[in-house]
């Protein structure tokens, strides 16, 4: 194995060792969890449209602060709860805040708890994608073409099976470019696979 060759391997070994899926998990993913099952609420008072805010305001301030080790006031963490809600939920919908508010009416209250999970997996997924973003911008961004280039062809190699065939078969200079997009599918069907495995998030109420 030459020097660049080395150069090459270090690099795809460092960065998946940083976006292996068990390593966001820990650093990511459980934190948040453990944060979202600690919540508690009361689910005797009735619903309401000021309730509904109260509630999810708390439970975003909640998972920051103990999820993430970021204080939020109320009015910081509920325009928080706001915007990821209209730009997630329950996928990616232009009106998400109503149709949440919507659903959380749900009699039985499991709506609400519906939503709740629903806040903390889209807290999840914008921590995941932020993280991406920072390995990205520090392990490649500093790369020349040629180093990228190369990576592309260990990505291939190395990650065959997370990869569609249309980018399996695409030449790897063409993919170059494309880089952080094609390590975010790797990442991303990682998570997938792991979350066909991974129990729902439980919510307390009392």
């Amino acid at each position: 194995m030459t020097s660049f060759d080395k150069k090459i391997q270090a690099i795809m070994d460092e960065i998946f060792e940083l976006l292996d899926e068990t390593f966001l998990q820990k650093k990511i993913d459980h934190p948040i969890e453990q944060a979202a099952a600690s919540f508690k609420y009361n689910q005797d008072v009735p619903f309401s449209y000021k309730n509904f805010l109260k509630v999810t305001g708390r439970f975003v301030q909640h998972l920051y602060e103990q999820g993430l080790g970021r204080k939020l006031n109320l009015t910081q963490a509920s325009a928080e709860m706001i915007h990821i809600l209209e730009t997630g939920y329950p996928d990616v919908h232009s009106e998400g805040f109503y149709v949440a508010y919507l659903d959380a009416k749900d009699p039985t209250r499991e709506g609400f708890d519906h939503v709740l999970s629903s806040i903390a997996e889209l807290i999840i997924s914008k921590e995941r994608i932020k993280f991406v973003r920072w390995v990205i911008l520090t392990r490649i961004d500093p790369s020349d073409w040629t180093v990228k280039c190369h990576l592309v062809k260990a990505i291939k190699k190395n990650r065959t099976t997370f990869l569609p065939p249309t980018l399996n078969n695409c030449p790897s200079a063409q993919l170059t470019g494309h880089l952080p997009e094609l390590i975010s599918a790797v990442v991303s069907t990682d998570r997938m696979v792991s979350k066909l495995f991974t129990p729902h998030i439980e919510l307390v109420s009392f």
